[in-house]
Formats: structure tokens, C-alpha cells, sequence
């Protein structure tokens, strides 16, 4: 099913603002001494909040996030990215949808387009 780049992109900002708020909870947590909540950590953990991949607004598009995860994970099938990068399932899959960043090898697998890879960021 093709996710309509907007509401992509509406996820997209929920996603940042979810992080921008989690981010401050733990600076609160730290700067009081406060026991974290591990009811909201396990919630946070199932939802990989935490991920390395998740950065600030700002920093690097989603794509530029998933082509410099390839380029340092190595080429993974589509379920693998979902399981290990941290983004939703419409997220990889509107990123991989972009074939001049991404392409697929012939025995399932994606990795970034030779060609592109080194504007993803250098290997």
C-alpha cells in the first residue's frame, strides 16, 4: 500500500515531536535524580523512541537517516530495516521508494545506489 506523502509527512512531524518530548522527560529525570518510569521506558523501548537513527528535526531528512544506516549496516531486506533502523513501516518504505537513493540487489535486498552513496554520507 502507497502512504500519501503527506500524511508520511504528518507522521513524520509527530514522530519528531514524540522524540523532542521524550528527550526532555530524560533531561528532567537526570537533573532531579528522578527513578525513571519504567512503565513509559518499556512503552518508549516497544516503540523505539530511543533509536540512534531518530534525529532532531533538521539534521538530515529521513532518507539521508536510512541511506547512512545501509551504508554502515550493510544491504538488508526490507524486514531487517523495519526490525533494526528504528523507522515505521510507510517510512522505509516511502524511502526505498526512491530509486536514485536506494536499489534493490537481485537477491532482495536494499542498499544505496552506488552512484548516490557517497552523498548519504561518506563509507
Amino acid at each position: 500500500m502507497t502512504v500519501d506523502p503527506e500524511v508520511q509527512r504528518i507522521i513524520e512531524i509527530i514522530d519528531r515531536k514524540i522524540l523532542a518530548l521524550w528527550e526532555a522527560r530524560k533531561e528532567l529525570e537526570a537533573e532531579y535524580e528522578l527513578e525513571p518510569n519504567n512503565q513509559i521506558n518499556a512503552i518508549a523501548l516497544h516503540a523505539d523512541i530511543n533509536s540512534s537513527i531518530r534525529l532532531p528535526a533538521g539534521q538530515k531528512s529521513r532518507k539521508m537517516q536510512l541511506a547512512r544506516f545501509l551504508e554502515e549496516s550493510g544491504p538488508m531486506t526490507r524486514k531487517e530495516i523495519i526490525l533494526n533502523c528504528g523507522f515505521s513501516e510507510g517510512t522505509v518504505s516511502y524511502c526505498l521508494n526512491d530509486r536514485a537513493l536506494f536499489t534493490r540487489l537481485s537477491d532482495g535486498r536494499w542498499d544505496v545506489e552506488p552512484n548516490r552513496g557517497k552523498k548519504a554520507g561518506a563509507r
